[in-house]
Parts: structure tokens; sequence; C-alpha cells
């Protein structure tokens, strides 16, 4: 939960690096968030359009935050901001990002980390 807040503090943030602990702990809660009302209303046999909007309230309110954890998760591999752009992709481009986030932090970048 730790890293979920401090990604969601850094809301505007683009600059400096983001660790891979605090880029996958917040994609992490980032995707429970995104699946728990959809998984609450089949429970409960609830309806399922109120599960979808208030799955696409937390999808807009996680946009900003995760793209700035995105690109600063970059800044952390030493690669520019605008790989994260390579999502766009369709189908693939998601699952390429994931692969690249997998990768190992430089010590020495030219990203200075605030």
């Amino acid at each position: 939960m730790h890293w979920y807040l401090k990604a969601m503090k850094s809301y505007f943030i683009f600059k400096g690096k983001s660790t891979r602990a605090e880029f996958w702990y917040f994609t992490l809660f980032y995707m429970i968030l995104l699946f728990l009302p959809i998984i609450i209303a089949s429970y409960f046999r609830l309806d399922k359009e109120i599960a979808g909007t208030i799955t696409i309230i937390i999808f807009l309110i996680h946009l900003i935050p995760a793209t700035a954890v995105g690109v600063r998760r970059l800044h952390d591999m030493n690669m520019n901001g605008w790989w994260y752009l390579i999502v766009f992709i369709p189908y693939i481009g998601p699952f390429i990002f994931l692969m690249m986030a997998l990768g190992n932090s430089k010590e020495d970048s030219e990203y200075r980390c605030y």
C-alpha cells in the first residue's frame, strides 16, 4: 500500500525515477481496484452496469498516475519516457511495455531522482 500511495502522491510528476517495487506494487493494487467492482457485482448478482461505471471511474482516476509511474520506471531503466507510447499499439503494446518494465534499474542514469 505504501508504494501505491507514493505513486498517487506523485500524480503529475513525470521527472525522476520509480523503482521496480514502486511500479509493480502500484500496478498490482491498481489491477485489484479495477477488477474488484466487477467481482463483487458478479458474486452478489448486482447490476453489472453500475460495476462497469465504477470500473471506468477508477480507470480515469488512475490514468495519469499510471502513466507517470510508467514513465518514471522507464527513466529508472535509463530509457526515454516517450517509450511509454508503445502501450498504444493494439493488443501487444501493453505486453511489450510490461516486458520492458521487468528490466533492471540503472544506477548511473541521466535521469535524476527528485
